[in-house]
């Protein structure tokens, strides 16, 4: 249907889909897919008894086979490139990599697939058993077209779903299908349950004796050069500036080599207490960039439906509807936009982190776990974290379930629990600000920001760019004291004891003289326009209240109700 095919291997047939940036097939524009054979011509490479299929770019990999090889880069393919350092002495040094990419290591001599996803995580990769078979791919829709993949929703990603507001890996939707954590290598072979292992990639080295003037400089200088490498890297691209803190001291860090070829684009809503329109333009003008300004409208059921099909799981962040529509509008004049995203994980920008970061002081001042030893946390921690992050409660949301449905929730391990445990634990930093945006970096930024701009840019062929994860700046920027990124403690604390059902959710944790995101607004406190930092934090949040009750509310009936899609579970 969509123009692909499989590749028969002796003794075996292997399938494989991963992603890729739409096509022309059979005179048409085609789903974004790759696979070993077919849509893309160059891909997969087979070289040395290796199959390998790359989906995304891998930045650094010239660079990485010249270490090795001085000079042997030149005039090679990616496919070549990753055939030498595969065969390299000292193993494939995946951790290295930085970039964009899922990718697939076929070795026919050991008959082992090995599937790896970015440490960025921006790209999904989905895999499971068909039968006899293994697949994979970037979209699930097309295990189910292809390969007769059946889905079957998991009680427990549902569960995870209503609480989170995002499905994070490795569970999926559906039973018997995983998906690939951010910056990590599945390794599957015949006989065997496939296995994962994480690659974290070079530890950030922590500065010495450095001053919080000197880490100011660092900071502009950094992300100047992460923002003129992603400009240079797509051939007509635009910044999206939504006049908050992240995008506007990325459009000045840019301007410093840009000078004036800057593209500005920023999104605006028709009520005015939800319109970014105004600081987006001061940063414009002082800047010289060449603005636009696309306005978000009440979506028609036709776009919704449109935009639903583009994402393989639930998420709920309606950002996804004004992206969309300006992707619609974008993609007539550029070819890739470049985003803030990654501004709040790495340097402390969402309203949850100080809370959570209180959550593990304590833990560590009451001797129940450190950030610093790391290790798995106590029950104790998770539950705090989980009362600060949910957005139902344990004993709210099985108040929801039918009977029979609750039950067969119950027969499985508590998938949050789970979650959280491995998540804190894989996320324990030096202390306990950076544990905190840690978490955000390793869960909610690839599967619920990520999926977004995935979703409304990169599934249409946009290319998406997040200066803020390059990895130069990030490494710098990681190992960082906590208190220069979140300034000041949480004063507020409601004492109460462990236990979901019994979290009320009221209280206050903020305190006045929190100050989020210190580093960034100091390193460009006196190159933006004062009014940038006594605004408030907007996001692209539509009135979605006002729409369901208005003009999407027969669509909303006709979809939800009617349909009986809330029988099964509610």
């Amino acid at each position: 249907k969509h123009g692909l095919k499989h590749a028969a291997i002796p003794g075996e047939t292997v399938f494989a889909c991963s992603p890729a940036m739409p096509h022309e097939a059979h005179g048409r524009r085609c789903r974004p897919c790759l696979c070993w054979q077919g849509c893309s011509p160059a891909w997969p490479y087979s070289e040395d008894g290796l199959l390998v299929a790359l989906d995304g770019n891998i930045l650094n990999l010239a660079d990485l086979v010249d270490e090795l090889y001085p000079g042997a880069a030149a005039g090679k393919k990616p496919g070549q490139l990753l055939v030498k350092l595969y065969r390299a002495p000292g193993g494939f040094p995946v951790e290295k990599f930085f970039g964009d990419f899922t990718l697939s290591v076929y070795e026919k001599a050991g008959r082992a697939l090995s599937l790896y996803r970015s440490g960025s995580g921006s790209r999904p990769l989905y895999y499971g058993f068909v039968g006899n078979s293994l697949a994979w791919a970037s979209d699930i829709a097309l295990l189910t077209e292809l390969f007769g993949f059946k889905p079957e929703l998991a009680p427990g990603a549902l569960d995870l779903y209503l609480r989170l507001n995002y499905i994070p890996a490795p569970v999926t939707a559906y039973k018997g299908l995983s998906k690939l954590r951010m910056g990590e290598v599945v390794v599957c072979r015949p006989g065997e349950p496939p296995a994962g292992k994480l690659f974290d990639g070079p530890a950030p080295k922590t500065p010495g004796r450095l001053s919080f003037a000197a880490a100011k400089k660092t900071v502009r200088k950094k992300l100047g050069a992460a923002a003129a490498h992603a400009a240079s890297s797509v051939p007509r691209c635009a910044f999206l500036l939504s006049g908050g803190v992240d995008s506007s001291a990325l459009v000045a860090a840019a301007s410093v080599s840009l000078k004036d070829r800057l593209n500005t684009v920023s999104l605006a809503f028709p009520a005015k207490d939800r319109s970014e329109e105004g600081f987006a333009a001061l940063v414009a003008r002082k800047f010289r960039t060449r603005h636009e300004v696309i306005r978000v409208k009440v979506p028609s059921p036709e776009t919704l439906t449109k935009l639903a099909a583009l994402f393989n799981e639930p998420v709920s962040d309606d950002a996804a509807i004004p992206l969309f529509q300006a992707n619609g509008l974008l993609e007539k004049e550029f070819s890739g936009v470049i985003t803030g995203t990654g501004g709040d994980e790495l340097f402390g920008g969402h309203a949850w982190q100080p809370n959570l970061a209180e959550i593990f002081s304590r833990a560590e001042k009451q001797g129940l776990w450190s950030p610093a030893a790391g290790g798995l946390p106590p029950a104790s921690v998770t539950a705090d974290y989980a009362r600060k992050m949910l957005h139902c409660s344990h004993f709210e949301v099985k108040k929801l379930y039918r009977p029979g449905f609750r039950s067969e929730l119950d027969q499985e391990e508590a998938p949050l629990a789970v979650h959280l445990r491995s998540l804190i634990a894989r996320c324990a930093g030096k202390d306990a600000i950076n544990t905190a945006l840690n978490c955000d970096m390793k869960s909610f930024l690839p599967e619920y920001l990520f999926m977004n701009a995935y979703a409304a840019f990169g599934r249409n062929g946009m290319k998406v760019l997040a200066p803020f994860l390059y990895r130069d700046l990030v490494s710098f920027v990681s190992p960082l004291p906590g208190r220069w990124k979140i300034k000041g403690r949480v004063r507020k604390w409601n004492e109460y004891s462990s236990g979901l059902e019994k979290y009320s959710g009221s209280g206050d944790w903020r305190s006045e003289d929190l100050v989020q995101k210190h580093l960034l607004r100091e390193a460009f406190r006196d190159f933006l326009p004062p009014e940038i930092f006594s605004r408030g934090k907007h996001g692209l949040s539509c009135p979605c209240a006002d729409w369901l009750r208005g003009e999407l509310k027969l669509f909303w009936y006709k979809t939800v109700v009617e349909k009986g899609f809330l029988a099964g579970a509610f």
